[in-house]
């Protein structure tokens, strides 16, 4: 049997805990109204877990944005294992916030070009039965 003196508690990771944080306040600000802040560059994807069914928010860098047709390309950095990913791949429509507006999307997986060959892609485009238009922001969990 081990005691309790035994055990060894690990710290977690600072440069983990430091990317959560950062993570959260870019969350904080786009639900503060202060999406615009970074300049179309960023965007507040609201997706649902795939097992949990809980709302989740992920902040996500924008590679491409085509205004005409409404899409935006982002990239997976942590490859096919993020989260958020795998949970579009189980529920493609979902709703992200650009600046201060939320817009309908549904997610497409192309393939990338050249310059992101390794990583997969994500397409998010304007839902097709409303083009454009704004949608209103998706409950918040317990509320």
């Amino acid at each position: 049997m081990m005691r309790r003196k035994d055990v060894v508690y690990r710290q977690p990771d600072p440069s983990a805990r430091r990317r959560r944080r950062v993570v959260r306040l870019h969350v904080l600000l786009f639900r503060a109204g202060l999406g615009p802040l970074f300049r179309r560059r960023i965007l507040l994807l609201h997706h649902t877990g795939r097992t949990s069914g809980h709302a989740h928010r992920t902040p996500l860098k924008v590679m491409q944005h085509d205004p005409a047709d409404g899409s935006w390309t982002v990239v997976s950095t942590l490859g096919t294992r993020a989260d958020w990913y795998r949970n579009l791949r189980q529920n493609p429509k979902t709703v992200i916030q650009f600046g201060n507006r939320h817009h309908a999307v549904t997610a497409r997986f192309p393939s990338c070009g050249e310059s992101h060959q390794r990583l997969p892609c994500v397409r998010l485009e304007t839902t097709p039965a409303q083009p454009g238009a704004e949608t209103a922001p998706p409950p918040r969990p317990g509320s």
